[in-house]
């Protein structure tokens, strides 16, 4: 089996949050959204130049070659896809120019880069799985090289569903783990590079990874399954919880928060805590990719950004604020229809 790791990132996050309006029974409401775009719709040809421009971005990073594509598989985790270029299309009075699929961007890149893509679609997790994916192919030997992409742009469709369910956030002021309210979402775009060459660099190793379902509900997270997803990769990696130096959790600000941080104590009680969400909202389909790059960056500077709200969150055990330490990194997703994935990194500088 292929040792396998994450070695660079290209992406791009909202600053921070604006207002969007979400109708709900001939009710409009200013609710507060991570926009990472211009515009409130994103056109399809600008969803091209974004993948274009990342992959691009990684392939320099990396420097591979072109004529290597046709062996570096491409996987695409996206909960909206190209809905909101139909939505925008439908506010411009245009007519619809193709068939809105999963596949329509998978086409786009296979003519640019010549790659096999593989599309996936579990909601929330959808490029954790793409990630999870990644992995077992360059661990089972399929292939040395990967990239992974996760992508989101605002489109009504997911905003008034998530509206609607009464899961979104009223106010500005996200405070997951300590006044959760709701979540904030949020749009935007990373690229990952995974291979089963060692960087030079720095050291950054995929340990072991896991996937487990949730067959209890299909929109809440259930905290016996997120332990047993602990177990399993913890158990893959042949190390005790106790070794885990800091954890990347789920933390979105809703109802989970409290079982998820209580589970945390229990079965990492050495661990530090990391959130990503109050950084990039809750991004749906690409957090995967996103928080994975926002973590590889931070893990790179030496030191993690202090929380907003650091002031209010001096009673959780924290990372925020403090200098990066070699060690285990653990980064897990949850989402609808019960997907819960993640792993376990081994960082080194």
């Amino acid at each position: 089996m292929n040792r396998v790791y994450l070695h660079s990132c290209s992406f791009q996050t909202a600053s921070g949050t604006k207002k969007m309006a979400a109708q709900f029974l001939n009710q409009q409401n200013e609710l507060p959204y991570f926009k990472a775009f211009d515009g409130i719709f994103t056109p399809i040809k600008e969803i091209h130049r974004q993948l274009d421009f990342h992959i691009d971005h990684i392939l320099q990073q990396q420097g591979w070659q072109r004529q290597e594509l046709p062996q570096i598989p491409i996987l695409l985790g996206s909960t909206g896809y190209t809905v909101t270029d139909l939505e925008y299309r439908l506010s411009q009075n245009q007519t619809l120019d193709f068939d809105y699929n999963l596949a329509a961007l998978g086409r786009h890149l296979q003519q640019r880069y010549c790659s096999p893509v593989f599309h996936f679609a579990t909601s929330c997790t959808s490029s954790a799985q793409a990630v999870y994916a990644a992995y077992q192919m360059i661990h089972s030997g399929g292939c040395s090289k990967a990239i992974v992409v996760g992508l989101e742009h605002f489109n009504r469709f997911t905003f008034e569903h998530f509206y609607a369910m009464n899961l979104l956030a009223q106010e500005e002021t996200y405070r997951p783990f300590v006044q959760p309210q709701g979540m904030i979402l949020g749009e935007g775009i990373a690229c990952l590079a995974l291979s089963s060459a060692a960087e030079t660099a720095f050291g950054c190793e995929i340990l072991a990874a896991a996937s487990v379902t949730d067959h209890h509900n299909l929109t809440n997270s259930n905290a016996a399954v997120l332990e047993q997803l602990l177990k399993r990769i913890t158990g893959q990696a042949g190390i005790t919880p106790e070794d885990i130096t800091a954890v990347k959790t789920h933390g979105i600000g809703g109802a989970f928060d409290d079982d998820e941080q209580t589970l945390l104590r229990q079965t990492l009680p050495n661990s530090k805590w990391l959130l990503a969400k109050p950084f990039l909202g809750h991004t749906l389909g690409a957090s995967g990719a996103l928080e994975t790059a926002w973590l590889l960056e931070n893990l790179r500077s030496g030191h993690f950004p202090p929380l907003p709200y650091q002031n209010q969150a001096q009673h959780l055990p924290l990372a925020h604020g403090t200098p990066v330490s070699d060690g285990l990194y653990l980064n897990y997703f949850l989402g609808f229809g019960g997907s819960n994935v993640g792993w376990l990194l081994h960082w080194q500088h």
